[in-house]
């Protein structure tokens, strides 16, 4: 792994994030801190796996702004918001 990766990643969820967004990534992280101080709260413990390219989907949902996105088989709910006249990431939720 690149040693500047979690300021990259810093700078992505920043960039792509609502401020709320960011917080709730920042909370969800330090609830598994200790058990996992590797774990990422969007990714998981996986790395990227160019197999799951191929099933990556993406739908709108019936909700306005919001679009279920699966790969393998994961499945998850992006809510978007627009600030500033461009979209950012507003919540992400695992679906069971």
């Amino acid at each position: 792994m690149r040693p500047d990766l979690e300021q990259g990643l810093k700078h992505l969820r920043e960039t792509y994030c609502t401020p709320i967004m960011q917080e709730k990534y920042v909370r969800s992280r330090k609830e598994v801190e200790q058990e996992d101080p590797m774990f990422d709260p969007v990714i998981g413990n996986d790395d990227f796996d160019v197999f799951w390219y191929n099933s990556l989907q993406v739908h709108p949902s019936e909700t306005k702004g919001c679009f279920t996105v699966s790969y393998g088989c994961t499945k998850i709910r992006v809510a978007l918001q627009c600030q500033d006249g461009k979209y950012k990431i507003a919540d992400v939720e695992l679906i069971p």
